[in-house]
């Protein structure tokens, strides 16, 4: 058997040169690993253009203010992760039998349906503070807090951008609260 450490054969292979081609290889499939990650990661913006519908949580548990049959419409121009140009509206889910001034004890409902369409006016504070890229479940890419007035008076919105993508929306004052999931339409 020959020295091992100067470069000679041994069992038929020369080390030095097997070893330098497996850092080699090692770095390759490292570097494509990396790639794939980076590309799997990444979510195109223009995905979340257009226009997106979804009822309300019908649960009282995370609904005040909202009529049980309330779907929103969320109509985005632009969105990015520091920007937001879009406006919502309200309306009125037909598959619901009764909404809520048929049942007892559902409560005052704040929101007129159908409504007319409403500025999203986000917060660019917010969008510079940490809590723009909070999870509220697997997979987002990001949050926006925004604001919206109607002539009934203000409330704040979160809209967070999911992977995939989906949008989940949540409607936020001391007299109004409601969380709907959108799909696109």
């Amino acid at each position: 058997m020959k020295d091992t450490t100067s470069g000679s054969t041994f069992c038929g292979y020369r080390l030095k040169r097997s070893v330098a081609i497996m850092k080699k290889l090692h770095l390759f499939w490292l570097f494509v690993s990396l790639i794939s990650l980076l590309s799997a990661s990444c979510q195109d913006v223009k995905d979340y253009r257009g226009t997106w519908r979804g009822n309300v949580k019908q649960s009282r548990l995370v609904r005040k203010g909202l009529d049980i049959c309330s779907v929103i419409v969320l109509d985005i121009n632009e969105v990015s992760s520091s920007s937001l140009d879009a406006s919502i509206r309200f309306e009125v889910n037909p598959e619901i039998p009764a909404c809520s001034a048929a049942l007892p004890d559902e409560g005052p409902v704040l929101i007129d349906l159908p409504s007319e369409s409403f500025t999203v006016t986000p917060s660019k504070e917010y969008l510079n503070d940490e809590m723009s890229e909070m999870n509220f479940q697997e997979d987002t890419f990001f949050t926006h807090l925004a604001w919206v007035n109607t002539p009934t008076g203000s409330f704040g919105i979160l809209i967070s951008f999911f992977r995939g993508p989906k949008i989940s929306v949540r409607i936020l004052s001391p007299d109004i609260f409601g969380v709907f999931h959108l799909k696109k339409e």
